[in-house]
Protein backbone atom coordinates (compact mmCIF):
# COMPACT_ATOMS: atom_id res chain seq x y z
CA UNK A 1 0.00 0.00 0.00
CA UNK A 2 2.91 2.53 0.01
CA UNK A 3 5.49 3.16 -2.56
CA UNK A 4 8.57 5.39 -2.96
CA UNK A 5 6.32 8.33 -3.64
CA UNK A 6 3.27 7.82 -2.21
CA UNK A 7 2.38 7.04 1.78
CA UNK A 8 -0.49 6.39 3.24
CA UNK A 9 -2.42 8.54 5.74
CA UNK A 10 -5.28 7.39 7.50
CA UNK A 11 -6.70 9.04 10.76
CA UNK A 12 -6.10 6.96 14.03
CA UNK A 13 -9.72 5.30 14.78
CA UNK A 14 -10.47 6.66 18.49
CA UNK A 15 -11.46 4.51 21.00
CA UNK A 16 -15.23 5.55 21.65
CA UNK A 17 -15.45 5.06 17.82
CA UNK A 18 -16.90 8.23 16.45
CA UNK A 19 -14.68 9.03 13.73
CA UNK A 20 -15.67 4.96 12.59
CA UNK A 21 -17.56 6.01 9.39
CA UNK A 22 -14.93 8.85 8.32
CA UNK A 23 -12.31 6.19 9.17
CA UNK A 24 -13.62 3.16 7.04
CA UNK A 25 -14.44 5.68 3.89
CA UNK A 26 -10.97 6.53 3.94
CA UNK A 27 -9.94 3.39 4.53
CA UNK A 28 -11.78 1.96 1.35
CA UNK A 29 -11.10 4.94 -0.88
CA UNK A 30 -7.49 3.98 0.15
CA UNK A 31 -7.67 0.07 -0.39
CA UNK A 32 -9.48 1.02 -3.90
CA UNK A 33 -7.15 3.65 -4.99
CA UNK A 34 -4.12 0.59 -4.56
CA UNK A 35 -6.41 -1.61 -6.36
CA UNK A 36 -6.18 -3.92 -3.03
CA UNK A 37 -9.94 -3.83 -1.86
CA UNK A 38 -10.63 -7.55 -2.52
CA UNK A 39 -8.51 -8.52 0.60
CA UNK A 40 -12.18 -6.75 2.41
CA UNK A 41 -14.06 -9.23 0.31
CA UNK A 42 -12.38 -12.07 0.54
CA UNK A 43 -10.07 -14.57 2.35
CA UNK A 44 -7.78 -15.42 -0.56
CA UNK A 45 -7.25 -14.18 -3.65
CA UNK A 46 -10.27 -14.16 -6.68
CA UNK A 47 -10.17 -15.63 -9.95
CA UNK A 48 -9.79 -11.67 -11.41
CA UNK A 49 -7.10 -11.32 -9.08
CA UNK A 50 -5.32 -14.38 -9.95
CA UNK A 51 -5.89 -13.18 -13.48
CA UNK A 52 -3.60 -9.97 -13.51
CA UNK A 53 -0.71 -12.71 -13.35
CA UNK A 54 2.70 -11.69 -12.34
CA UNK A 55 2.98 -7.64 -11.10
CA UNK A 56 5.97 -5.67 -10.35
CA UNK A 57 8.05 -8.84 -10.07
CA UNK A 58 5.29 -10.52 -7.67
CA UNK A 59 3.06 -13.64 -8.68
CA UNK A 60 -0.24 -13.55 -7.52
CA UNK A 61 0.33 -15.50 -4.10
CA UNK A 62 2.84 -13.41 -3.63
CA UNK A 63 1.30 -10.52 -4.22
CA UNK A 64 -1.69 -11.11 -2.25
CA UNK A 65 0.82 -11.81 1.00
CA UNK A 66 2.72 -9.07 0.59
CA UNK A 67 -0.39 -6.52 0.12
CA UNK A 68 -2.30 -8.52 3.45
CA UNK A 69 1.02 -7.86 5.49
CA UNK A 70 1.20 -4.34 4.65
CA UNK A 71 -2.81 -3.78 4.85
CA UNK A 72 -2.43 -5.67 8.74
CA UNK A 73 1.03 -3.09 9.12
CA UNK A 74 -1.72 -0.04 7.95
CA UNK A 75 -4.59 -1.47 9.81
CA UNK A 76 -2.50 -1.72 13.24
CA UNK A 77 -0.75 1.49 12.73
CA UNK A 78 -4.45 3.61 12.93
CA UNK A 79 -6.20 1.82 15.48
CA UNK A 80 -6.57 1.69 19.40
CA UNK A 81 -4.45 -1.03 21.02
CA UNK A 82 -7.91 -2.23 22.67
CA UNK A 83 -9.16 -2.53 18.96
CA UNK A 84 -5.49 -4.06 17.74
CA UNK A 85 -5.89 -7.01 19.72
CA UNK A 86 -9.31 -7.90 18.88
CA UNK A 87 -7.55 -8.60 15.46
CA UNK A 88 -4.12 -9.04 15.72
CA UNK A 89 -4.66 -12.99 15.12
CA UNK A 90 -6.84 -12.92 12.41
CA UNK A 91 -5.26 -14.22 9.68
CA UNK A 92 -6.74 -12.28 6.66
CA UNK A 93 -7.49 -9.33 6.29
CA UNK A 94 -11.10 -10.02 6.01
CA UNK A 95 -11.15 -11.58 9.05
CA UNK A 96 -9.91 -8.65 10.57
CA UNK A 97 -12.07 -6.17 8.85
CA UNK A 98 -15.27 -8.25 9.55
CA UNK A 99 -14.07 -8.01 13.39
CA UNK A 100 -13.48 -4.46 12.99
CA UNK A 101 -16.77 -3.39 11.24
CA UNK A 102 -18.96 -5.63 13.52
CA UNK A 103 -17.32 -3.51 16.50
CA UNK A 104 -17.76 -0.58 15.62
CA UNK A 105 -20.94 -0.18 13.41
CA UNK A 106 -22.49 -2.39 16.81
CA UNK A 107 -20.94 1.03 18.59
CA UNK A 108 -22.36 3.26 16.14
CA UNK A 109 -25.65 2.25 16.31
CA UNK A 110 -25.61 3.29 20.37
CA UNK A 111 -24.05 6.61 19.53
CA UNK A 112 -26.28 7.58 17.07
CA UNK A 113 -29.44 6.53 18.98
CA UNK A 114 -27.70 8.92 21.46
CA UNK A 115 -27.04 11.94 19.85
CA UNK A 116 -30.55 12.04 17.77
CA UNK A 117 -32.14 11.77 21.26
CA UNK A 118 -29.86 14.75 22.07
CA UNK A 119 -30.73 16.93 19.21
CA UNK A 120 -34.36 16.25 19.42
CA UNK A 121 -35.15 17.04 22.91
CA UNK A 122 -33.06 20.39 22.97
CA UNK A 123 -34.69 23.02 24.21
CA UNK A 124 -34.27 26.73 24.91
CA UNK A 125 -35.89 27.18 28.51
CA UNK A 126 -37.27 30.81 28.50
CA UNK A 127 -34.82 32.88 29.87
CA UNK A 128 -31.95 31.15 28.46
CA UNK A 129 -29.44 32.49 25.76
CA UNK A 130 -30.84 30.80 22.71
CA UNK A 131 -27.55 31.40 20.61
CA UNK A 132 -26.04 28.81 23.18
CA UNK A 133 -28.78 25.97 21.53
CA UNK A 134 -28.27 26.97 18.06
CA UNK A 135 -24.70 26.37 18.55
CA UNK A 136 -25.31 23.35 20.84
CA UNK A 137 -27.89 21.84 17.88
CA UNK A 138 -25.51 23.09 14.90
CA UNK A 139 -22.64 20.91 16.81
CA UNK A 140 -25.39 17.86 17.12
CA UNK A 141 -26.39 17.90 13.38
CA UNK A 142 -22.45 17.74 12.82
CA UNK A 143 -21.43 15.18 15.20
CA UNK A 144 -24.22 13.14 13.65
CA UNK A 145 -23.10 13.76 10.43
CA UNK A 146 -20.00 12.34 11.33
CA UNK A 147 -21.63 9.58 12.49
CA UNK A 148 -22.98 9.02 8.96
CA UNK A 149 -26.57 10.08 9.99
CA UNK A 150 -27.50 12.59 7.96
CA UNK A 151 -30.23 15.54 9.28
CA UNK A 152 -31.68 16.75 6.11
CA UNK A 153 -32.00 20.88 6.19
CA UNK A 154 -35.98 20.12 6.40
CA UNK A 155 -35.44 18.16 9.53
CA UNK A 156 -33.27 20.81 10.91
CA UNK A 157 -35.18 23.72 10.67
CA UNK A 158 -38.26 21.91 12.03
CA UNK A 159 -36.13 21.12 15.09
CA UNK A 160 -35.25 24.54 15.44
CA UNK A 161 -38.75 25.91 15.35
CA UNK A 162 -39.85 23.44 17.58
CA UNK A 163 -37.23 23.96 20.00
CA UNK A 164 -38.32 27.62 19.52
CA UNK A 165 -41.63 26.89 21.53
Amino acid sequence: MQSKEQKVHLPKLTIEGDNWVMYQDRLLWTMKQFNIKDHIANNSPSAAYTAKGTVGSLAPADRWEHEKHLIHMVLGNSMPDESFNQIKDTESVKDAWDILRSTYEDHMATLVSDHMKAFQNTKCPEGENIHTHFHQLAILRDQLTLLGQTVTDHNYLARIHTMLL
